[in-house]
Order: C-alpha cells, then sequence, then structure tokens
C-alpha cells in the first residue's frame, strides 16, 4: 500500500504545467516578434565575450607590466642597501687602519725612546721578538698558501 501511494504522489509531481489562458499566450508571442533572432543573441554574446576576453588580456599585460617594475624597483632597493652596507665595511675598515696606524706610531715611539735610554738588552729583547714574529709568520703563511 505505501508503494503505490508513493508512486501516486511521483505521478502527480510530474503532471505537466496547465495551459496558458488565451489572451496571455498571444501578449507573449507579440512581444517574441520584437526579440532578437537566436544568432543574433549569439553574436552579442560573443561578442562581449571577445571584449571581456580583450579587457582580461589587457589586464594581464599590464599586470606584467606592473610585476616586472616591481621587480626592478626591488633589484634597485637591494642594490642601495648592499651599496650601503659596503660603505658602512669601507668606513669600519678606514677605522680600524686608523687606530692600527695610531698604535704603531705609538710603539715606534716608544721603541725609539727607549733606544735613545741606552737599555740595549731591552732593544735586543724587542729586536729578537720581531724577528721571531716575521718567521712564525712567514712558516704559517707558507704552510696556509
Amino acid at each position: 500500500m505505501e508503494i503505490r501511494n508513493h508512486m501516486t504522489c511521483q505521478r502527480s509531481r510530474s503532471k505537466p504545467p496547465p495551459p496558458l489562458p488565451r489572451p496571455l499566450l498571444s501578449q507573449i508571442l507579440k512581444s517574441s516578434k520584437s526579440l532578437p533572432l537566436r544568432s543574433h543573441r549569439r553574436s552579442l554574446s560573443s561578442s562581449k565575450m571577445s571584449d571581456a576576453y580583450e579587457r582580461e588580456q589587457q589586464n594581464n599585460a599590464l599586470l606584467n607590466s606592473l610585476s616586472s617594475k616591481v621587480t626592478a624597483l626591488r633589484d634597485v632597493t637591494i642594490n642601495i642597501h648592499d651599496n650601503a652596507r659596503d660603505q658602512d665595511m669601507i668606513d669600519h675598515s678606514n677605522d680600524v687602519f686608523s687606530s692600527f696606524g695610531t698604535n704603531l706610531k705609538g710603539s715606534a715611539s716608544r721603541l725609539t725612546r727607549m733606544a735613545k735610554q741606552g737599555d740595549t738588552v731591552a732593544v735586543l729583547k724587542v729586536a729578537g721578538i720581531c724577528v721571531g714574529a716575521g718567521i712564525l709568520l712567514y712558516i704559517i703563511l707558507g704552510w696556509i698558501f
């Protein structure tokens, strides 16, 4: 019994809609004459599609152009940063060498003062340390290179 009721419900749902009244049908037919033909509609929609496709292509071209400009700007920014960092390193190197020069001048003036005082043993010790350091540096650099 339940199956029949279910089937009858489906049959009642699948009934075609009632026919339109005559005056309404004639109005629809009159208004359909003013509409363009289907092929004309297709050409309109295809022209709209081609316009949309053309705009999409233009957007893609502009996007690629903008992307290349952003990449170029990023490269310039990176180069500026690298140059600034190199300049900072050069300034730091200048500071290190100027302090090294100052220390070397101070050591040379102390060595000269000590030599003028006549303390030959101290002068020979300093000379021996300098020669030993030079030989040691020569040997170490010989192993490395």
